[in-house]
């Protein structure tokens, strides 16, 4: 039986969706992959969307979070009716809503094995005006609900023996980013790889893994307002020269967070087409 690391926590999360899927049951598999429980926030995003699809694939169990409602619903029939996932909707904005995720997930489904803090949320404007709100809303989402996660998420994977942890940040915490406008944006960013390299570790010791990864411009709906030319117009701040599609940046995630990935930890991933050499 697994102990509760914050046994004084008070419990008030809502029920969650029914999982989907014939595996998904809250008894323990005998199959140790389809034991595997991995948390995706921002699921129903063009990232998080391609990495659920790559999760199920493997008889993974996902638990997909996200504030939109529907765009779950529309992931949840893409994924199909044979996909074992466990939809939650949730405002990372709240720091009970956060908690509330990893004790449903644990209460649901009995055990987490990774975790990938995906959401985010962009804000950009003229710097010498940039409303305090804005930058406030950003902190919370990019940065305050990754560690509040991983603060819930640490015990549980102790008690399991390990676990792996994926934060996604952004080439921006490497070269400071695109505009002045996005400074903001930037600074959540670069915050999340000082999380990650000190949750690795002191995670490391425990089995728990953790690691970032950093695209640049990803061809998804938080970059849908910079297609001027369309999104294959030549990019020249890459070399590579095109934004990355959100399948390339799930296939480096997915590796992060399995059980295929055992010496990989405190690691800030480039998967930018080269943007960081610029």
């Amino acid at each position: 039986m697994t102990t509760d690391p914050f046994p004084d926590r008070k419990r008030d999360n809502e029920t969650p969706t029914t999982p989907r899927g014939p595996e998904t049951a809250a008894a323990e598999p005998d199959d140790a992959e389809a034991t595997r429980v991995v948390i995706v926030t921002g699921a129903a995003g063009g990232v998080g969307s391609a990495l659920s699809a790559q999760l199920v694939q493997s008889r993974t169990i996902v638990v997909l979070a996200d504030h939109d409602r529907q765009g779950l619903d529309r992931l949840v029939g893409q994924l199909g009716a044979g996909a074992s996932v466990l939809p939650i909707v949730t405002d990372l904005r709240d720091p009970s809503a956060c908690h509330a995720l990893i004790e449903t997930a644990v209460s649901e489904l009995g055990r987490i094995d990774a975790l990938v803090n995906n959401a985010a949320l962009l804000r950009s404007g003229p710097f010498g005006t940039f409303e305090v709100e804005d930058f406030d809303e950003m902190v919370a989402v990019n940065i305050r609900a990754p560690f509040l996660l991983c603060q819930s998420a640490f015990g549980w994977m102790e008690n399991n023996g390990g676990g792996r942890i994926v934060n996604v940040a952004s080439v921006g915490a490497r070269d400071g980013g695109g505009a002045l406008s996005v400074a903001a944006y930037t600074a959540t960013k670069s915050a999340i790889l000082g999380l990650t390299k000190a949750l690795a570790k002191f995670g490391a010791p425990l089995g728990i893994l953790v690691n970032s990864v950093l695209p640049g411009g990803i061809d998804s709906a938080m970059v849908a307002g910079d297609r001027s030319g369309g999104a294959d117009r030549p990019r020249p701040e890459v070399p590579i020269g095109r934004l990355s599609s959100p399948v390339e940046i799930a296939k480096l995630i997915a590796w992060l967070c399995s059980p295929e990935n055992t010496y990989c930890v405190g690691a800030s991933i480039d998967i930018n087409g080269g943007r960081y050499l610029s």
